[in-house]
């Protein structure tokens, strides 16, 4: 796939402007699925400056989409947020993409879901409107995958209603794709809610379709972690799978996993479990993690952690943050930042305010007047 995907890009420089960025955008997906992440989002950014700088709304919003969904797999889920809703404004607006418009909607809804306040994300998630069979397959998917990660067991009818149904569309389909990412989110699902012998059913029938990227390969293992019912054993299978996950670029996985490695501590009784969980909620502060800082805090405080936040050493800064913080501070303009960081000028205002809120500065002279005290270096007041 990246090899023609590779072949095509180089082949469409001789067209039209549209059917390079569009055979770009086709690259950018290739790189995503080898694992090769940060390489995806550099040229998925391109991509979208280039499709909003030369008005192309269908392509402002497939480069959107797929901007947006790599930034979330790579753990970067506030700019990930920022553009999914740049993306959105412009499909409202573009009446020519109602397919574009029907996945983006899920693709807000799933990072709405990682954000924090998971079950408004989610009660807008069962509302989404899909009338096409083919992407209902993961729209079901993803229901049943939240419906297990936030109330585990006793959503059990719920997480095997939308299974079933997903199952469904999917045989319809015959997307052997789609199929296969069906059949790892409702292996992890399963296993939340202890039905380790349909998990495993399920996993093996993931294993037969040999339908997989590198992502791919790391959700098996957390699933099939998940999937054990001994505390040692389920521990053991965690940290392998954190390890594997660990020297990838799939920052979001890397965090489910190593959340669910501290609750496996925790309910084991394990000395680890504390220091676990509050790596895992720090880190998930840093990547705007809203929902796995709740559930880690959760399970802090069921071990008598008290957890509390406060000022802005309670809110860190994210690293594109602190790039914003270290240009603003430089004296740079919204539009030098967004041709230096290669984004749009729209998504640089809102990380600007989204930084001032979150320090509770009044206007830029005062952030910059505070870079010492943010902690941000490489910073010129």
């Amino acid at each position: 796939m990246l090899r023609a995907a590779e072949a095509r890009e180089a082949a469409a420089r001789g067209f039209d402007l549209e059917q390079h960025l569009t055979a770009s955008l086709a690259l950018c997906l290739a790189l995503r699925q080898n694992g090769r992440v940060r390489e995806a989002i550099a040229r998925g950014r391109q991509v979208w400056l280039q499709a909003q700088r030369h008005l192309l709304p269908r392509l402002v919003v497939d480069a959107g989409f797929w901007l947006a969904r790599s930034l979330a797999v790579a753990g970067d889920l506030l700019e990930a947020e920022l553009v999914v809703g740049e993306a959105a404004e412009v499909a409202a607006r573009a009446g020519d993409v109602p397919r574009a418009r029907h996945r983006l909607a899920r693709a807000a809804a799933a990072i709405a879901l990682e954000r924090g306040r998971p079950h408004e994300a989610l009660r807008r998630l069962e509302t989404t409107d899909e009338p096409n069979e083919h992407q209902r397959i993961m729209l079901h998917g993803d229901l049943a995958l939240w419906y297990a990660r936030l109330d585990g067991p006793a959503a059990a009818e719920g997480v095997l209603a939308q299974v079933s149904k997903g199952q469904t569309c999917a045989d319809a389909v015959g997307c052997k794709r789609c199929a296969a990412e069906l059949l790892l989110f409702s292996a992890e699902a399963l296993a939340r809610i202890d039905r380790q012998d349909q998990a495993r059913t399920v996993l093996s029938r993931w294993d037969v379709l040999a339908a997989r990227d590198v992502l791919d390969d790391i959700l098996r293992l957390h699933a099939s972690a998940l999937n054990e019912t001994g505390a040692p054993t389920r521990i053991a299978a965690l940290d392998a799978a954190l390890a594997a996950a660990e020297g990838s670029a799939f920052g979001l996985a890397w965090l489910w996993i190593r959340l669910d490695l501290g609750r496996a501590l925790a309910a084991s009784g394990d000395d680890r479990a504390v220091a676990e969980l509050k790596r895992v909620a720090q880190m998930a502060s840093n990547q705007g993690a809203g929902t796995v800082l709740e559930l880690a805090e959760q399970a802090l405080r069921t071990l008598g952690v008290r957890t509390w936040r406060h000022g802005a050493a309670a809110k860190p800064l994210t690293e594109r943050e602190q790039e914003i913080v270290r240009l603003v501070a430089d004296r740079a303009s919204n539009r030098e930042i967004a041709q230096q960081l290669f984004l749009s000028r729209k998504t640089v205002e809102r990380h600007v305010s989204n930084v001032l809120r979150k320090v509770g500065a009044r206007n830029r002279a005062e952030l910059a007047a505070r870079v010492a005290e943010l902690g941000v270096e490489g910073a010129h007041r």
